[in-house]
């Protein structure tokens, strides 16, 4: 027999590679801007705009690592429940 699922526009586990190309991507990112941050970290805190913009990449780049882990971390959950049934 055919087995029913329900109808939906698209199914988590087949966004899964993307979502580990996007954590790893935005820690890679991420990584390099707090380097970057640290090597020239007297000139960032000398410039109020620096800062501004150095807060900026890190809170969206950190939001991207953070959805990504969560859509990564849903997808082994789904695996899971699946392995468990």
């Amino acid at each position: 027999m055919c087995e029913k699922r329900p109808v939906t526009g698209y199914h988590v586990s087949e966004w899964s590679d993307f979502a580990l190309a996007q954590l790893g991507a935005s820690a890679a990112l991420l990584g390099l801007v707090f380097v970057g941050l640290s090597i020239n970290l007297r000139d960032v805190i000398g410039s109020t705009s620096l800062v501004n913009r150095a807060a900026e990449a890190v809170i969206a780049l950190a939001g991207v690592l953070v959805a990504a882990y969560a859509a990564a971390i849903s997808n082994a959950w789904v695996l899971l429940i699946e392995i468990l049934r």
